[in-house]
């Protein structure tokens, strides 16, 4: 309840104009009933006068969010949410540990050159019109580079002519 006095000496009846703000001190919205009397003394008379009620909503101040709105009405709230943007990080690192460990396949590759590279270091040089068996018995002409397959039941050494070019060639181990 509050008043507020407004004092009119006599004369012709006075209007008087008053702004009243309401704020709220919670969180909390709420919805009042104000009503307005004026009491007055004219002539003798003392008479009071009463407003009907007007209904006030009181609007709280406006708060963040608490938790998250998803598409289709789907409402999660701040600590499930936090949960599993927690447990999404955790992943995301996981998966990258994960990559970092795995060789890369070019890795793979590279250790494989090396690898043929010793291998090939360790046998003795190619002289002029030979070369080796590979995995497929299969050898490359020196003098064409045409790929070649060798005559069954031939182990190295052993010579044979490419039909291609017509070279000999001496095939070794």
């Amino acid at each position: 309840s509050q008043s507020a006095s407004l004092v009119s000496s006599k004369g012709p009846p006075a209007r008087v104009a008053a702004l009243l703000t309401i704020t709220s001190n919670t969180a909390r919205s709420g919805f009042v009933e104000y009503t307005i009397t004026a009491r007055s003394n004219g002539d003798g008379v003392a008479r009071t006068d009463r407003s009907v009620p007007l209904p006030i909503t009181i609007e709280g101040p406006a708060l963040p969010p608490n938790g998250l709105s998803l598409p289709l009405g789907v409402n999660v709230s701040q600590s499930s949410a936090l949960g599993v943007m927690g447990t999404g990080w955790l992943l995301a690192v996981i998966a990258i540990q994960l990559l970092r460990r795995r060789p890369s396949p070019s890795a793979d590759s590279e250790e494989a050159e090396e690898d043929e590279t010793e291998e090939e270091k360790d046998l003795p040089e190619l002289g002029y019109n030979e070369c080796r068996l590979d995995g497929e018995s299969k050898v490359n002409c020196p003098s064409c580079d045409a790929r070649l397959g060798v005559p069954r039941g031939s182990t190295p050494p052993f010579r044979f002519t490419c039909p291609q070019c017509g070279s000999k060639i001496r095939v070794v181990d």
